[in-house]
């Protein structure tokens, strides 16, 4: 079939929206994946949209991210651990 578009695959349907909406990967009960891997299971169907965590997960709550570098820091944190930035 000649001219046809090539079709996407779902993970790169949702790795498109989760990347637009400001989400960094997905998580469920039992593991999480970042964009960058997503999918790594195998399996989507019973995951939610989250975020990145300090401790390098993916889950529900809304991270704090340096201004500088974009790196997650922990709200008590006045300095980030990855090019030394500080804030108030």
């Amino acid at each position: 079939m000649k001219n046809e578009p090539e079709r996407l695959k779902v993970v790169d349907i949702v790795k498109n929206y989760l990347a637009v909406s400001g989400f960094d990967g997905l998580f469920n009960v039992f593991c999480s994946c970042r964009i960058d891997d997503l999918a790594s299971c195998g399996h989507i169907e019973n995951c939610r949209a989250g975020y990145l965590q300090p401790n390098g997960t993916i889950g529900p709550e809304l991270t704090l991210r340096c201004p500088c570098c974009k790196a997650v820091v922990d709200k008590d944190d006045a300095e980030c651990l990855e090019c030394g930035a500080v804030w108030d």
